[in-house]
């Protein structure tokens, strides 16, 4: 039972962690435009990128630009959905 509450705990700690939301970034650009290889707003897309690439959700913090951080969250979800319905209710008497 105890171990089963660890995971819980666990499995808690990694969704919230993952729900967490950088810091939006400055623009890059005056453009309206999302570039797809660094993820700075302002970039016009039609021109080639000369920023270095992003190297993740942590330092963009868009979430349509990382799909892979979508499924972490999804399956991060479905273990806490899973492992919360495995722990017995408490009984009241």
């Amino acid at each position: 039972m105890e171990s089963l509450e660890e995971d819980i705990q666990i499995a808690r700690a990694k969704f919230h962690s993952l729900e967490e939301v950088p810091p939006p970034r400055p623009w890059h650009g005056t453009a309206n435009f999302t570039c797809d290889n660094c993820h700075f707003k302002g970039h016009k897309v039609t021109k080639p990128c000369t920023v270095p690439a992003c190297r993740g959700y942590n330092e963009c913090g868009i979430l349509a630009m990382h799909p892979d951080r979508e499924v972490e969250i999804y399956e991060a979800k479905q273990e806490l959905k899973t492992l919360t319905k495995k722990k017995p209710k408490r009984q009241e008497g």
